[in-house]
Parts: C-alpha cells; structure tokens; sequence
C-alpha cells in the first residue's frame, strides 16, 4: 500500500486521553477542551487522523488533510467510498442521500482487498472543512 505523504497537512494537539493502543493509530479523533480525542460517536466533527499513539498528555500528531492510512470500522469499504467516523473512530462507509448527520471527510483512493473491520485503507481526507454528508 503506497502512501504519499508529501502532501500531508499534520497539527501536533494535546492528547487529551489514552490513545497509545496499536489499535487507534490512524482512527479519526476530534477536538475537545484539553486537545483531542478518539471520535466516539457517529456524529462526531472529526478534526484528522491520528498518525501516531500518544498516551494521555503527549503529543498527537493528527493529519487534517492529504493521503492518510485509515483504519476501517465495521463496515466494508471499498474504493471510491465516502467516509466518516464510526463510534469507534475508524473509517464508515458513508452512501449519499442517507446518513445526513455524518461528516463525510474522505475518500478511500486505495486498498489491498475487501476491506474488512481492522484493516487499513489509504484515504484522501479534508478534515478543514467538513460537510454534512447529503
């Protein structure tokens, strides 16, 4: 899986709580009063993808725009599909017309086979400016 990252848009935030576990790198997080945070509803504004695992108080370093890995929720995604946060953090599948009160901040442009719940996908992601997906 190629990742371009020449072109990646990353902030460093507080982490604003336990996010070291292997299994949150390159989920969506959002901002919250002390930093950010793992998206943990469906409706959440995500503000990037976390690219690395900082425990609570250090820095995360989150990519708010560009060609990101994105780990997927429980839904399949395929290439070409709209995403959004799951209440897991991870990548959901977003079809236009439904899921009106879901941010759709990307785009998967590459994967290695159906992906499935856990694995990673790249994505285009635009977390600057989100849109209610429609």
């Amino acid at each position: 899986m190629a990742i371009g990252d020449k072109f990646l848009v990353t902030h460093t935030f507080n982490c604003a709580s336990d996010m070291s576990a292997s299994s949150v790198q390159y989920s969506f997080v959002k901002l919250v009063s002390t930093g950010v945070a793992l998206c943990n509803a469906e409706t959440d504004v995500p503000v990037g993808v976390l690219q690395n695992s900082p425990a609570l108080g250090e820095a995360a370093v989150v990519a708010l725009s560009g060609v990101t890995k994105l780990k997927v929720g429980a839904s399949n995604l395929a290439l070409g599909n709209r995403v959004g946060t799951a209440n897991t953090g991870r990548a959901l599948a977003l079809t236009a017309g439904t899921s009106t009160g879901f941010y759709a901040v990307g785009q998967v442009v590459e994967i290695d086979a159906t992906a499935n719940a856990g694995a990673i996908v790249t994505a285009a992601v635009n977390c600057l400016a989100p849109a209610r997906n429609g």
